[in-house]
């Protein structure tokens, strides 16, 4: 009897051992398909941030591109700025750097216009170089102006430098 009593605890407790480690696999389950759903989620987020950067990464090759082409398609380039008393805005804006600042201000109309962040930061970080460029040559404050009816650099007193529409 005590032999039979012995047996019958034993796979009693066996029993429960099996029901702890059915519990713990569960757990372990249920823990590893969580896991599995976070990487899942979490490459989909990295092929997405990948593809995002990928179409900036375009963006500005175009913009290079269109760039170089301006540049290799100008003729009498010059790389000079005049100071105040001898600012010419016309021979400024035939320069390299007004030329290319032209273009930046045609290219952040158009990203602005079709909400492409990226270009549009990019257009804003140049302009706020050259802005601070064109105030130490020149002592005048410019300012980037976009309405409906014209986009180009303004000055204090809302004279032109240049309109690109």
């Amino acid at each position: 009897m005590t032999l039979l009593k012995g047996i019958v605890e034993q796979k009693q407790e066996i029993k429960e051992n099996l029901e702890k480690v059915s519990s713990i696999l569960e757990k372990y389950a249920a823990k590893t398909k969580t896991f599995s759903t976070e990487i899942e989620e979490l490459a989909e987020q990295e092929v997405k941030d990948i593809y995002f950067k990928f179409q900036h990464i375009q963006t500005m090759i175009s913009v290079l591109e269109e760039d170089i082409e301006t540049f290799l398609t100008r003729e009498n380039q010059t790389y000079s700025i005049k100071l105040p008393k001898d600012f010419d805005t016309e021979e400024f804006l035939e320069s390299d750097f007004g030329a290319y600042l032209i273009h930046i201000v045609e290219q952040w109309d158009k990203a602005l216009s079709i909400s492409d962040t990226r270009t549009s930061n990019y257009c804003s970080e140049y302009w706020s170089g050259a802005k601070d460029a064109l105030e130490h040559f020149t002592d005048i404050e410019y300012s980037f102006s976009r309405t409906d009816e014209s986009c180009g650099i303004v000055d204090e007193q809302n004279n032109w430098l240049f309109k690109v529409r």
